[in-house]
């Protein structure tokens, strides 16, 4: 597909990071394409990518219907599971702790990160 028609449209209140209806779960149909498509190389950033968008969206998860959000977490929680668990745990221990958070209540049998996190949001003191 030609990219020359593609723009993106933020804080937009008719685009897709301003609505919460079913136009919404077009994103996973969307990384299911890149998944299928993906040379093995490119998965660990693409898990990346995915885990962080999906942390996003569950972030907003409050402009949805209790239907439509109920969907989405089951979408989501489907996806995530069916990612390799050390690309799943690579990419949650990159987020923040938020992120990590909103991931973690929605699947709650994600592997433990591979990393230590340090708080950053305590001042040192000397």
């Amino acid at each position: 597909m030609s990219l020359a028609g593609v723009f993106y449209r933020r804080l937009v209140s008719g685009s897709l990071t301003q609505v919460g209806d079913e136009r919404q779960l077009h994103f996973f149909d969307a990384f299911e394409l890149v998944f299928k498509d993906l040379e093995p190389e490119f998965l660990p950033k693409a898990a990346r990518n995915f885990c962080a968008l999906l942390a996003h969206h569950l972030e907003l998860a409050d402009r949805f219907t209790p239907a439509l959000r109920a969907r989405f977490e089951e979408r989501g929680a489907q996806m995530v599971r069916a990612l390799p668990p050390e690309l799943v745990a690579e990419s949650v221990a990159r987020m923040s702790a938020e992120r990590e958070a909103a991931l973690r209540a929605l699947v709650p049998d994600l592997p433990p990160s591979p990393h230590v996190r340090v708080r950053r949001d305590r001042e040192e003191t000397s």
